[in-house]
């Protein structure tokens, strides 16, 4: 009661997330000043048909826990991308080409990885 037939409503699927699909239901009404009320009542309809069904609503699925990576070369890692923009940035200052700022980097990069094989020894 309070939907119009024209224009017909329509169910749109907007997707899956983790157990739930989501669903819209578009639908125009005789009275805008009644639409809480046909809302509501089209909130009950529908929970009533689902439950004739069998088909109960639960709360929504709590969020995965959140996963923790732990990176041991991470160190590593941050000091050669530092030695390698440090050396871009040097080379840019001096002036040097493209190739021979990658051998540059390269080359930082490598010293940078012996320097904290050295010390982890």
């Amino acid at each position: 009661e309070g939907v119009l037939r024209i224009p017909a409503p329509q169910v749109m699927f907007l997707g899956m997330e983790a157990n739930t699909f989501k669903f819209e239901l578009w639908c125009y009404v005789e009275d805008v000043e009644q639409s809480a009320r046909v809302r509501s009542d089209l909130h009950f309809d529908l929970y009533q048909r689902l439950n004739d069904a069998g088909i109960s609503i639960g709360p929504a699925a709590s969020p995965p826990p959140p996963t923790i990576v732990n990176i041991p070369e991470l160190d590593k890692l941050a000091a050669a991308a530092v030695a390698s923009a440090l050396a871009i940035e040097a080379n840019l200052a001096g002036g040097k080409s493209e190739d021979e700022q990658t051998e540059q980097s390269e080359a930082s990069n490598e010293d940078a990885a012996m320097s904290d094989d050295a010390q982890a020894k």
